[in-house]
């Protein structure tokens, strides 16, 4: 279900936590796993590097534990697949899988290095990552929106690498949550919610998100239009286009539902 596969992209696990501090948040990964309904967590850093084309966006990640509990589309990696690109990582803290278009603006390839800076200007790390992989789309551009800015996507470095720089840097995290399977997602988030841990600033489940899509008649109408039969086709087709119109001025994500009805792949969504 392509509604299903955007929305799992967007919150990248079955459920993710975003924290507005680090402060112990290894305390935080100990209350979720915990949790009967938990089979797995990891946590994500977000945070950035100096490259010779400019600032671009990092996240670090405990290469194992991701490959366990996140949401991925296997697509957007190439030069390696994803399990090997990750298995490098789990080998060697100076590696990095590189988001494509900052690739292809260096024309870089696969065991190739790149350097990045950490920290102040001046006062700045500097750490020379070998390329294992590349994530993202080449930049292209969409006939609705014109060329995507090249930071859209990121690139993935080892959490090992994070530890060397923390110092350097600014970061935030969010937590990635995978459910047992047969979970009842709601009730899981909710459950997180009522730990009431200090640092928990957002709770996103899929399955809450799934379901405020599927509750808002203007985006899910168009799903139905089989089920009202031929008499309401010419009808609903005709609401359709109107809500298209209407819906893309107000949120591009319902925009992108809509599209995803209309036959899509996830792949083509993400060029738009």
């Amino acid at each position: 279900d392509f509604i299903v596969r955007q929305i799992r992209f967007s919150v990248g696990a079955d459920i993710s936590i975003s924290l507005n501090t680090l402060a112990n948040s290894s305390l935080v990964m100990a209350r979720l796993t915990d949790l009967s309904v938990v089979e797995s967590a990891t946590l994500e850093y977000t945070f950035s590097g100096q490259s010779s084309v400019g600032t671009i966006s990092l996240k670090a990640i405990d290469p194992e534990e991701w490959l366990e509990t996140a949401y991925y589309e296997g697509e957007l990696f190439t030069g390696s697949d994803v399990t090997t690109a990750v298995q490098h990582m789990t080998e060697d803290n100076y590696t990095i899988i590189l988001e494509r278009s900052v690739a292809a603006r260096l024309d870089l390839h696969v065991n190739q290095a790149i350097s990045l800076a950490f920290g102040n200007m001046g006062m700045s790390k500097t750490n020379s990552l070998e390329v294992v992989g590349f994530f993202g789309l080449e930049l292209q551009q969409s006939p609705y929106y014109g060329y995507r800015p090249v930071s859209w996507f990121w690139s993935y470095v080892p959490e090992g690498l994070y530890d060397t720089v923390n110092d350097e840097v600014y970061a935030s995290g969010r937590i990635l949550v995978k459910l047992n399977t047969g979970a009842d997602g709601k009730a899981a988030a909710e459950q997180i919610r009522g730990l009431d841990l200090a640092n928990v600033e957002i709770v996103n489940a899929v399955a809450e998100e799934l379901e405020q899509w599927q509750s808002n008649i203007m985006v899910s109408g168009p799903l139905n239009v089989q089920r009202l039969g031929v008499a309401f086709a010419v009808l609903a087709a005709s609401l359709g286009t109107a809500l298209v119109t209407f819906v893309s001025l107000k949120e591009r994500r319902k925009e992108v539902s809509i599209m995803c009805v209309r036959g899509l792949s996830f792949k083509q969504l993400i060029t738009m």
